[in-house]
């Protein structure tokens, strides 16, 4: 009697509890892996909305930088522009002194940034979209500065 009772234990331990076990251990993985998955998304998702938090204050850092050097340069430009344009007679710059007081407002601005923000390969340069972008940046606030200075005249 103690041997069918052994048989009979051992049939449900290997048929029945050890397959539930395994069903049981299984699913229970397949919920842990999908939530694992969650919780990964999650974390990568908050680290690059942080990096771009950084990245977005970095460039508006380096936006009101190049901001006020070009805000200087173009200051000192339009004295010197006023003064071109009392030496002539139609009180008006040629286009060649506009071109070299744009040029020389550029170099002062170029002159005055740091070399990562410059060089093509630059970390910086890199953030603000590269060479061709911060030369648009640049001429567009030399033209924005010029028309600031217009209006406070």
């Amino acid at each position: 009697m103690g041997e069918i009772f052994s048989m009979i234990r051992e049939f449900v331990v290997q048929n029945i509890l050890m397959p539930a076990l395994l069903l049981i251990g299984s699913t229970v993985l397949i919920i842990l892996k999908s939530y694992a998955e969650k919780i990964t998304k999650s974390i990568i998702a908050r680290n690059e909305t942080a990096c771009l938090e950084m990245i977005t204050q970095v460039k508006n850092n380096v936006l009101t930088e190049i901001e006020k050097v070009s805000g200087i340069a173009v200051g000192a430009n339009m004295q010197l522009a006023e003064k071109l344009k009392e030496s002539v007679s139609t009180n008006k710059l040629t286009s060649e002194a506009s071109q070299m007081l744009h040029q020389t407002a550029e170099n002062a601005i170029y002159s005055a940034l740091p070399d990562s923000l410059t060089d093509p390969k630059g970390v910086l340069s890199q953030v603000m979209g590269g060479p061709k972008a911060l030369d648009t940046l640049v001429s567009n606030l030399i033209e924005k500065q010029v028309v600031d200075f217009k209006k406070l005249r």
